[in-house]
């Protein structure tokens, strides 16, 4: 009864508009930090002890640039072929470098321009150079295409694709070395087809 008493006596002070008010702010803000980070609270379902985060997004020409996917969560639709990828590694006080290639037109691309579009990327390969995510994590990654699926995850410079299918997917994650990869990435053990080789 007391809570009810001190409850009221604040509406009454303060006045109902400004708590209204207030409360409308703080929605306002979560909405605000759940658009700023890309979407948070999404999860890939896996174990994501240890992992060191990374954003991606894709290209297609009829829909432009995706929303940023984190972490082992689904790039591209599946349905419409990817024409760029871009990345963005947010780690702390250290200019960490990712260095991927995109295979098109039967070549390895690497550096691409942001704003450029690429007809048939076939493959990806993934892998960072700084020696403290090299001798600490795999940098891992599979890609999705309309004929064969998911591909089997590659890791490390691996490139993952196939000549004669153009990717409509991506997923990718950073995992520690040393873990058990099967806890850490979707479908890891399953007996999807393996990459060809390039």
């Amino acid at each position: 009864m007391d809570f009810i008493y001190k409850i009221r006596n604040l509406f009454k002070k303060v006045g109902v508009k400004r708590i209204s008010l207030f409360l409308l702010m703080i929605l306002v803000i979560i909405f605000l930090f759940y658009l700023i980070t890309d979407r948070p609270f999404e999860n890939d379902s896996m174990d994501n002890t240890g992992i060191k985060k990374i954003s991606y997004r894709t290209y297609t020409k009829d829909f432009g640039w995706s929303k940023w996917s984190k972490n082992g969560i689904t790039s591209g639709n599946m349905e419409n072929e990817i024409q760029n990828i871009e990345f963005r590694m947010p780690f702390k006080n250290t200019d960490v470098v990712l260095d991927y290639y995109l295979y098109s037109e039967n070549e390895w691309i690497e550096d691409l321009d942001m704003k450029k579009e690429l007809k048939n990327i076939k493959a990806i390969k993934l892998a960072s150079m700084d020696k403290k995510i090299f001798n600490n994590y795999n940098v891992c990654y599979r890609t999705y295409n309309k004929t064969t699926g998911w591909l089997k995850w590659s890791c490390n410079g691996t490139a993952n694709g196939t000549h004669s299918d153009n990717i409509t997917a991506i997923e990718v994650k950073i995992v520690p070395r040393n873990v058990i990869m099967r806890d850490y990435l979707k479908e890891y053990d399953d007996n999807n087809i393996l990459s060809d080789e390039f």
